[in-house]
């Protein structure tokens, strides 16, 4: 990636998804999460993704939705963590505008 433009190679483009709030009920604090979260990222590429997207929505669950706190709660730690250990682009599968703009700000890939 140069210049907010990515360049994919040539051929299929992989995405892997990562949702966190089920990662998150196996763990019982956010820095066992946050570590989990990456383990799970690095296993997405290795299994030759392209891209990853990180979603928090639980559609098992459509009576409780997420706050908006609770979403960048989630989100913005993992995105930290992917973004500086690993060299593959973020999608955030969210449809809150400051949620967007919160992982944008993040200068994540």
């Amino acid at each position: 990636m140069s210049s907010g433009v990515f360049n994919f190679p040539p051929g299929p483009v992989v995405m892997g998804v990562l949702n966190l709030d089920k990662l998150l009920l196996k763990h019982d604090n956010m820095h066992s999460f946050v570590e989990q979260a990456l383990i799970e990222a690095e296993k997405i590429l290795a299994d030759g993704a392209t891209i990853i997207d990180l979603s928090c929505s639980n559609s098992d669950n459509t009576e409780h939705s997420l706050s908006v706190q609770e979403e960048l709660d989630l989100l913005m730690p993992v995105v930290e963590v992917i973004s500086s250990r690993i060299n593959i682009p973020i999608s955030v599968n969210t449809s809150n505008a400051e949620v967007m703009s919160a992982v944008i700000s993040s200068g994540s890939k």
